[in-house]
């Protein structure tokens, strides 16, 4: 039988890794050069915490100066930043690449654990942002440990990406909404809330003496949006649930305190340029 022959160079290795189900995480760290105090302690931080532990994880960990394709590593790099399942950035040092990378990072929108040694002072833009402390000591490779596993599970339970630059996204989304989008929204919440208050029993008030209406509504969103509260403001309607509203339709059903006939609402659609599909009184 033959055996699987293995890639002989580091290079054929990572290009059949990359063929397989292992996810992939890139960690950012400063480097250092030859046998300095930073090589030793990223060397150290990567070789007995970070590969053992995400290895069980399921992840192929990739460093900088560690690939060994030929072609621009900068490009490699940047590719892994913004590709890679997960990145680890240590930002002991505030080294200015790794600040950089961690930036091209959060613009990705994809998850990233962020390190640091005591003592060290992040910019005052991502002070409070998330970030796991360490000695960089023996006890401190024990210590270590379950805080990266507790980020780990945490980012397995499919938690939110939240970073400055998705906040600022979300911000920039909220501030283009115009008025007629916010009041929309108010309308629908109101609308909401009216129609589940109409469900609790009000004591001296029969439910017979409701009114119950299921409407099938055609036209523009707008349009039925305008035609749910104009029913709403004139029938003394205490509820109205409408559904989402799907390639110009929406069913609604209305709960008002008087009775609601066919030729009021066919009227009122009328006005507001909106169709009646379906019209028919439910039991209270």
């Amino acid at each position: 039988m033959n055996k699987r022959k293995e890639p002989s160079t580091p290079a054929a290795r990572e290009s059949q890794e990359q063929g397989s189900n292992l996810k992939k995480c890139f960690v950012v760290t400063p480097i250092g050069s030859g046998d300095s105090a930073t090589r030793r302690a990223a060397d150290g931080l990567i070789n007995s915490v970070l590969k053992p532990l995400l290895e069980r994880y399921g992840y192929k960990v990739y460093v900088a100066h560690e690939i060994s394709l030929t072609g621009s590593i900068t490009r490699q790099v940047i590719q892994h930043v913004l590709e890679d399942d997960l990145v680890i950035a240590n930002l002991t040092e505030l080294n200015p690449n790794v600040m950089y990378e961690l930036a091209v990072r959060h613009c990705s929108k994809k998850p990233i654990i962020t390190l640091a040694e005591d003592g060290t002072k992040l910019p005052f833009d991502i002070a409070d942002e998330r970030t796991i402390f360490f000695t960089n000591d023996m006890r401190g490779v024990v210590e270590l440990t379950p805080a990266l596993e507790a980020a780990l599970d945490e980012l397995g339970g499919s938690a939110a990406v939240d970073n400055p630059v998705v906040r600022a996204g979300q911000d920039a989304v909220i501030e283009r909404m115009d008025q007629q989008d916010a009041q929309s929204i108010l309308v629908d919440r109101l609308d909401r809330i009216e129609y589940l208050l109409s469900r609790i029993p009000v004591r001296g008030l029969a439910r017979s003496l409701m009114t119950v209406v299921e409407l099938e509504v055609v036209g523009t969103e707008k349009d039925i949006r305008n035609f749910a509260s104009s029913i709403r403001r004139i029938h003394q309607v205490v509820g109205i649930e409408p559904d989402l509203i799907r390639g110009g339709r929406a069913v609604m059903r209305v709960i008002a305190r008087r009775d609601i006939s066919e030729s009021m609402v066919l009227k009122l659609a009328e006005d507001l340029s909106v169709e009646i599909a379906s019209f028919k009184h439910m039991d209270t």
